[in-house]
């Protein structure tokens, strides 16, 4: 007997002993607290009806919507998916952004609509099927990120039915004012001294406010260090404080001008990546290069024996893989970035299987792929094939091992 002709049953049972009102009552038992929590969730939600039903009303229902609803940089990384999904021929994209300003100037998706986290409930009463394609998730238990099988935006790419070849590169578009105005001194080179202002921040992403200043101690005469970031960071003594003062756009310029930009993991890192500024990267062991950086940069990696950890707040070990790096790293590494002016930067490539996930044929000719999400919980998504004439590596291979 099957789950619905058993309900079935048991509601004519109800009636026969108890009559319409012992049907109501069951009903509002079985079902009332999922309502309830729902009814409270669009209460809570509220104030964004009506941004909620103007989209509705502008644009109709979209025939696929994206958002991330992270950090800066985790939605800037949904630029790259973007961008594959469009060389793929997907059209009608829409953008659910919380920072539309990262969208300007991108002809990849077909439209950004400003969103927060309070329209999730009413897409949800629309009947909207938005993709989060979230990469990890955080373990309470243990303080500490599950870590990503493979390279963050590949993970990404695959949770929206991406097949093939792509490109690790997220990608921001400036204007030619923009970038003129990112000139703020000769021979700059961006640095931010901490991360700590960011929506989800990690202790153990923070590398040390004196050796930042060491770095920029020992570089005095040669370079002119922008400090960039928030006005929470701590300044850094002998360079030009816009900590606080910059749009994220006039950041973007700024690194675009730079000569190079030192920094921590996180949202200035892909930004740099972003508008192809040069880097050193001050990993420490909480996370591997190969899972969320860009081979173009110095990264500076510690493989002590619990590295990667993907802790977040908590460490056992004081931060030894912070500590191993020294000021003297970081300049040398700087001094060998800055060797390689008028290089062209690399541009990581990646591949997904065909046989990646398990697919079925849907109507209208489509293919659907089992997906997991990022709880591991399949889901369907539409696949979306390479290009032709794209290369396509045999079926099973991985062109980046996992860590």
């Amino acid at each position: 007997m099957s789950r619905l002709t058993r309900k079935l049953a048991t509601l004519q049972r109800i009636a026969r002993e108890r009559g319409v009102r012992g049907v109501l009552d069951a009903a509002a038992w079985t079902y009332g607290p999922a309502l309830w929590r729902r009814g409270a969730r669009l209460a809570a939600s509220a104030p964004a009806l009506p941004d909620a039903l103007a989209a509705r009303r502008r644009h109709g229902a979209p025939p696929l919507a994206l958002a991330f609803f992270g950090g800066i940089g985790d939605e800037l990384l949904l630029t790259t998916v973007v961008h594959e999904l469009r060389r793929r021929g997907s059209h009608g994209t829409w953008i659910f952004s919380e920072y539309p300003e990262l969208w300007a100037n991108n002809a990849a998706q077909d439209l950004v609509v400003p969103w927060d986290r309070r329209h999730g409930a009413w897409a949800e009463a629309f009947g909207w099927n938005i993709i989060l394609p979230h990469y990890c998730y955080y373990d309470s238990a243990h303080d500490a990120d599950v870590p990503p099988a493979h390279h963050i935006l590949r993970v990404m790419c695959e949770r929206v039915g991406i097949l093939g070849p792509i490109t690790r590169k997220p990608r921001l578009v400036l204007t030619p004012e923009e970038e003129e105005h990112g000139a703020r001194v000769p021979d700059q080179v961006a640095i931010q001294s901490a991360g700590l202002s960011a929506r989800f921040a990690a202790k153990t992403k923070q590398w040390f406010p004196d050796r930042y200043q060491a770095v920029v101690d020992a570089l005095k005469g040669e370079v002119n260090f922008v400090q960039l970031g928030s006005r929470d960071d701590p300044p850094l003594a002998g360079a030009l404080d816009l900590r606080g003062r910059t749009t994220l756009r006039e950041s973007a310029a700024i690194l675009g001008r730079s000569r190079a930009f030192v920094g921590q993991v996180g949202m200035m890192m892909h930004l740099a990546r972003a508008v192809d500024c040069r880097a050193v990267i001050v990993y420490g062991g909480r996370e591997h290069p190969l899972q969320t950086g860009y081979s173009c940069n110095e990264n500076l990696y510690v493989p002590v024996p619990c590295s990667p950890c993907w802790q977040v707040n908590t460490c056992g070990f004081d931060l030894a893989c912070l500590r191993e790096v020294t000021p003297t790293d970081v300049v040398g590494a700087l001094r060998r970035q800055l060797a390689r002016a008028g290089e062209p930067l690399p541009v990581d490539a990646d591949l997904i299987p065909l046989d990646a996930f398990p697919s079925r044929a849907a109507a209208g000719g489509r293919t659907l792929l089992r997906v997991p999400n990022v709880y591991g919980v399949p889901v369907e998504v539409e696949a979306q094939f390479p290009p032709l004439g794209d290369a396509i590596l045999p079926t099973g291979t991985d062109a980046l091992a996992p860590v």
